[in-house]
C-alpha cells in the first residue's frame, strides 16, 4: 500500500500482484507503466506516466487524477468511479472495458479509438478523431471536441448514438458519422463547426437546449428538434452564421428539421405585399411529424441586400423595413409575416427581425421556406405629409397641385378647405381619395389664382395599428407659383 508519492522510471507490474494508492499518494512513472496485475487508487490517490501505459489487467481509480503523456491501451480492465481528471495525451485505445463514472473529466490529447465497451457519465474532451468500433453507453456524457483542425467522430457499431450533450470548442470542423446521433441536454457552440456525415441525423429531445453559435462556430446541416415551446437553431452555411429562433411552437408532439442555406439557387418571386425578397439567407423548416400548429420567428441576418432584388414589386411608400417572408418553395411566391421587432439593424444588410404574423404549414406541404424581405412599413401613429409650395407650372406632375398625403387615413370625417388671402374658400372636399390623387389646382369657380399664400385646414382621423382612431386636424399655408 503506498502511502506517499513514488517516482520510478518504468513500472512492470505481474499478474496476481496488486498495488494500492492512498488517499494524497501518487505513482509518477518516467517510462512506461505495464499493469498485469491490479492498481487500486483510492482517495485522492493518483497515477502519472511521462510514456505509455499499457493495461493488461485491472485498474481502479476513485476520485483521484490520472495524467498519460504517451499513449493509454486499455486491455483489460479500468474503472474510474467519480470526480477523477483522467488526462491522455496520445491516443486512447480500448480493447476490453473501459468505464468513467460521475464528473470524471476524460482528456484525449490525439485519437480515441474503442474496441470494447466504454461508458461514461461525465465529460469527454477529445482533440483527434473518434472511432468507435464496439460498444458506447454515453446517455449522461458531454462530448467536447477540442482539436486545433478538422475531427471526425465514427459510431459504427449503434444505429443511435445517445449523448447529454456536446461542445464545440475546436478550430475546425467535426464530422459526425453515426445514423442518429440524440442530444438529451445540450448544444453549445464556442469556437468550430459541426456538420453530420452523409446519412446521420442529430436531433435534439425536447428539453435541450442549443446555445452560442458565431460566424466560425455553427451546426452545418439539417439540424432536427423535438417538442414545443421556445426553440433556437445555431445553423450556418458556406461560412455564413444565420440562427433562427422559434418563439413558442404550439402543437403536439412536434419534431421539426431546420437547415439554413446561404445563397437560394433558385429567383424568389415577392407577394403583393412585399417590395422584394432576398435571394440570400434562405432557412428550410420541415415538419417531421406530430402537429405544428403556429410560432413566431426570430431571424438574425447578416450581409444581407435589401436594395437589389431579382424580382421586385413597385411600392410607392414613405417608410419600408425588412420583414420574415415565407413560401412553399425556394423559387416561389414569398408572403409577408410582417415585423413586429426590429433591433440592432442598419434596415438593410443586418439585424435581427421578430415576425408580426406566425408561421403555419400548409395542408399541402410540410416544408416551408423562409426568407428576409422588404415591405412597406407605416408607423403605428399613421403617416402624414402637407406641401408648402406647389406650381401648375411644374414639369412633374406630383407638384402641380396642392395634394394631401397620408396612410392609415380613414375616408370617414374627412374636411379638407383652401382659402385665399381674403379668407375666400377657393376649394374643399371630403373625400380623402381625391385629396390625396388630385387635390387643388390653383384654381377657383375655373379661373386662375394668382401666385402668393393660401391657407388651409384639414380634418381627418387616422386608424391605428390596433384598430383606434385618432382625430386630428392641420392648418397651415401653402404658397402658389405661376
Amino acid at each position: 500500500m503506498l502511502q506517499a508519492k513514488v517516482y520510478t522510471q518504468n513500472l512492470y507490474i505481474p499478474a496476481n500482484t496488486t498495488i494500492g494508492i492512498t488517499d494524497g499518494a501518487e505513482i509518477h512513472a518516467e517510462g512506461v507503466i505495464e499493469n498485469n496485475g491490479r492498481i487500486e487508487a483510492s482517495g485522492t490517490g493518483g497515477i502519472s506516466s511521462k510514456l505509455d501505459v499499457n493495461n493488461n489487467g485491472t485498474i481502479a481509480i476513485t476520485i483521484g487524477d490520472v495524467s498519460i503523456d504517451g499513449d493509454l491501451n486499455n486491455l483489460n480492465q479500468l474503472t474510474v468511479t467519480s470526480g477523477s481528471q483522467f488526462s491522455v495525451a496520445g491516443n486512447l485505445i480500448n480493447e476490453n472495458n473501459l468505464s468513467m463514472g460521475t464528473n470524471t473529466q476524460l482528456s484525449i490529447g490525439l485519437n480515441m479509438i474503442n474496441n470494447g465497451s466504454f461508458t461514461s457519465a461525465g465529460e469527454v474532451s477529445i482533440s483527434g478523431d473518434w472511432n468507435n468500433n464496439s460498444i458506447t453507453n454515453l446517455t449522461t456524457a458531454l462530448i467536447r471536441f477540442t482539436g486545433s483542425g478538422d475531427q471526425v467522430m465514427n459510431e459504427v457499431s449503434n444505429s443511435q448514438l445517445l449523448l447529454k450533450g456536446i461542445t464545440m470548442a475546436s478550430g475546425g470542423t467535426t464530422t459526425i458519422n453515426s445514423q442518429d446521433v440524440v442530444v438529451d441536454n445540450s448544444l453549445d457552440f464556442q469556437s468550430g463547426i459541426l456538420q453530420p456525415g452523409t446519412n446521420t441525423r442529430v436531433i435534439m429531445e425536447e428539453d435541450a437546449e442549443a446555445s452560442g453559435g458565431f460566424t466560425n462556430s455553427y451546426y452545418n446541416g439539417r439540424l432536427i428538434y423535438r417538442g414545443t415551446g421556445y426553440q433556437y437553431f445555431p445553423v450556418g452555411d458556406n461560412g455564413h452564421f444565420g440562427p433562427i429562433e422559434f418563439d413558442n411552437i404550439y402543437g403536439t408532439d412536434s419534431e421539426i428539421a431546420v437547415s439554413h442555406l446561404w445563397t437560394n439557387p433558385d429567383d424568389p418571386i415577392p407577394g403583393e405585399d412585399l417590395i422584394g425578397v432576398s435571394s440570400k439567407g434562405l432557412w428550410q423548416v420541415e415538419r417531421l411529424s406530430g402537429t405544428f400548429d403556429s410560432s413566431l420567428i426570430f431571424l438574425d441576418f447578416v450581409d444581407e441586400d435589401l436594395e437589389n432584388f431579382v424580382n421586385t414589386n413597385d411600392f410607392d411608400a414613405s417608410y419600408t423595413s425588412p420583414a420574415v417572408a415565407n413560401a412553399d418553395s425556394m423559387g416561389g411566391v414569398f408572403l409577408s409575416l410582417g415585423v413586429e421587432l426590429l433591433e440592432n439593424t442598419d434596415s438593410l444588410t443586418y439585424g435581427r427581425i421578430l415576425s408580426d404574423t406566425p408561421l403555419t404549414f400548409s395542408d399541402t406541404s410540410d416544408i416551408r421556406y423562409i426568407a428576409v424581405a422588404k415591405a412597406p412599413l407605416v408607423p403605428p401613429e399613421g403617416v402624414v405629409y402637407i406641401p408648402d409650395v406647389f406650381s401648375p407650372n411644374a414639369i412633374a406632375s406630383e407638384n402641380q397641385t396642392f395634394r394631401f398625403f397620408g396612410e392609415r387615413i380613414s375616408s370617414e370625417g374627412f374636411l379638407m378647405q383652401v382659402f385665399n388671402r381674403r379668407r375666400v374658400k377657393v376649394y374643399e372636399t371630403n373625400n380623402f381619395q381625391e385629396a390625396n390623387t388630385e387635390g387643388w389646382d390653383g384654381t377657383h369657380n375655373n379661373y386662375p389664382e394668382p401666385s402668393g399664400t393660401y391657407y388651409y385646414r384639414i380634418n381627418f382621423s387616422i386608424v391605428r395599428l390596433d384598430g383606434t382612431i385618432e382625430d386630428r386636424q392641420e392648418s397651415g399655408e401653402v404658397y402658389l407659383i405661376r
